[in-house]
């Protein structure tokens, strides 16, 4: 009989545990289309970036984000869009952001504290310098190819252009140690200089 009753609570506990994990990690996906650009920059406030090879042909973006607020509230900012990626065309770059990341959070006074690493994980062709990821290109064996200069730009031009996809996947984490219930009409945030509760966020 004990050790049925030793069974059954692990099986509980695990469960709780188990359901717990799952409460406190979001994940957020989205695939982008870099429009044939020959530049991909990463306009994302950011506490780390680094890049790494994988024999996947897309790129793909991975964000770790960790705050220090309760998962009540920071379900509240998911859900308001404060880590919502989002691309567009600008001349031959396509820009990569998180605007609402750059929008300033207090609580209690003190600003949030958010942890943000980025990885960029590409096909072994691609290089990233700073914030910008493009294809690595010998330029100048591809010149040696031919005397006909427009010929030749042409072809780097098409060489250069980036038709991967671009996956991107948000990883979110509350590192707050409170685990009780929250009053959102109650929780009181300062978003951009404005005091509003956390049931009120938005962007």
């Amino acid at each position: 009989m004990k050790s049925i009753t030793l069974f059954f609570f692990f099986f509980v506990l695990t469960n709780v545990l188990f359901s717990q994990e799952l409460e406190s990690n979001k994940s957020l996906v989205k695939t982008l289309n870099p429009e044939q650009c020959p530049n991909i920059k990463i306009d994302i406030k950011n506490n780390n970036l680094d890049v790494d090879i994988w024999d996947a042909g897309t790129i793909r973006l991975q964000l770790d984000i960790t705050a220090n607020i309760p998962l009540a509230v920071l379900d509240q900012l998911i859900k308001a869009g404060r880590y919502s990626l989002d691309g567009g065309k600008d001349g031959e770059v396509y820009i990569v952001t998180a605007p609402n990341l750059y929008k300033e959070i207090l609580v209690g006074g003190k600003e949030i504290e958010e942890a943000i690493n980025i990885k960029v994980l590409t096909p072994g062709y691609f290089e990233l310098e700073g914030d910008m990821l493009s294809r690595d290109i010998d330029e100048t064996s591809i010149a040696g190819r031919s005397n006909n200069a427009e010929v030749v730009a042409a072809l780097i031009m098409k060489m250069k252009a980036i038709t991967e996809n671009l996956t991107l996947h948000v990883n979110i984490n509350s590192s707050s140690n409170y685990n009780g219930a929250v009053d959102l009409s109650k929780y009181k945030l300062v978003i951009d200089g404005k005091e509003i509760t956390a049931d009120q966020i938005s962007f």
